[in-house]
């Protein structure tokens, strides 16, 4: 809201949300990081905050006591390491917004997520997955919470024995973005085995049903692994792949179209191209995580464009005299 609020000229706007915003992360900076993740602080007056009635719907908290923890509602994770602790943050690096929380302490969780929560093997788990079973035997997944801590309720979040693929894509997208590569493709891979048609259809990944929504997260998996960030406001569209770095080719899309972008090396050269096969798109700059300076050349559908690369600390920025626009079935090739 705080950055909109700059894009359409509020400043006032966007100090009283960056205000909102400053507030909330430090108090759970404060309160909720233990040191190597963040934690649910339950209130010991939740049960006197939920209303006493038989109308809840099936999922909801009601006000029956956790025999562990009498002052808890049921279906509480407490000290519990939650592997979707970070789905703010990854989305805010999806969208370009930096850390949301302080950045040390995220990687920490993000750690934390895969050393407590990831298992290469659910032969002595099945007993445990409760309702339902979506790992077994020598599979790979990533439990929804665990208790690396103690302190696991009685009745506990319902779901936190179980291994959802649209989590599993999401923290692994999230990891990847805080620099953990080999961890957040290690979910991926155990999640795709789990599908690969032998034992799981392929193309239906169930959760609460078949076809469920939540795995429409593996879409993350795409700028996070490219490095893709977009801003219509500002013309500004960015690359970093963070494997394959010398031939990496990915799809993208925004508003406007969609298409696909390539960079290569060849010796000390480098060339990026954005091949828009859909739409139109228009372009004030191109980021890229190369840290590469000097001579820059630029074409738009064979038309030599006036371009300048500028070292930024993610890499390198080429900028154009006046915005370029790459139409459908075009393509925008700057070499370095």
């Amino acid at each position: 809201a705080e950055e909109m609020a700059r894009v359409m000229g509020e400043p006032a706007k966007a100090a009283e949300y960056h205000g909102l915003f400053a507030k909330g992360s430090n108090w759970m900076d404060r309160n909720l990081f233990n040191g190597e993740y963040y934690e649910q602080k339950v209130n010991p007056k939740a049960l006197d905050l939920i209303p006493d009635t038989d109308s809840c719907k099936e999922g909801a908290v009601k006000r029956e006591k956790d025999d562990k923890f009498p002052d808890w509602p049921q279906w509480q994770l407490g000290k519990g390491c939650l592997s979707d602790q970070l789905m703010g943050q990854w989305y805010a690096r999806m969208v370009g917004l930096g850390s949301l929380l302080d950045q040390t302490r995220v990687r920490k969780a993000a750690r934390a997520i895969f050393r407590y929560n990831w298992r290469t093997d659910f032969t002595d788990h099945a007993a445990l997955s409760a309702p339902r079973i979506y790992a077994a035997n020598e599979e790979k997944g990533l439990l929804t919470a665990t208790w690396p801590r103690g302190g696991r309720p009685g009745y506990p979040s319902l779901y936190a024995d179980e291994v959802w693929t649209g989590i599993e894509y999401e923290a692994a997208a999230a990891l990847i973005y805080e620099g953990l590569l080999e961890e957040g493709l290690s979910i991926v891979r155990g999640a795709r085995e789990r599908y690969s048609g032998l034992h799981r259809n392929p193309w239906d990944e169930i959760e609460c049903g078949h076809h469920y929504a939540r795995p429409m997260s593996s879409y993350s998996l795409l700028p996070a692994l490219s490095g893709f960030l977009y801003s219509a406001a500002d013309g500004h569209l960015a690359f970093a792949p963070r494997l394959n770095e010398r031939d990496f080719t990915v799809f993208f899309s925004v508003g406007s179209g969609w298409g696909r972008y390539r960079q290569r090396a060849t010796g000390s050269r480098w060339t990026a191209e954005v091949a828009v096969e859909y739409g139109r798109l228009e372009l004030s700059s191109l980021r890229l995580g190369l840290k590469r300076s000097g001579k820059v050349t630029a074409r738009c559908g064979g038309r030599q464009v006036p371009a300048a690369a500028r070292r930024t600390a993610a890499g390198s920025e080429i900028v154009f005299a006046e915005p370029v626009t790459i139409e459908q079935g075009k393509k925008l090739v700057v070499s370095l």
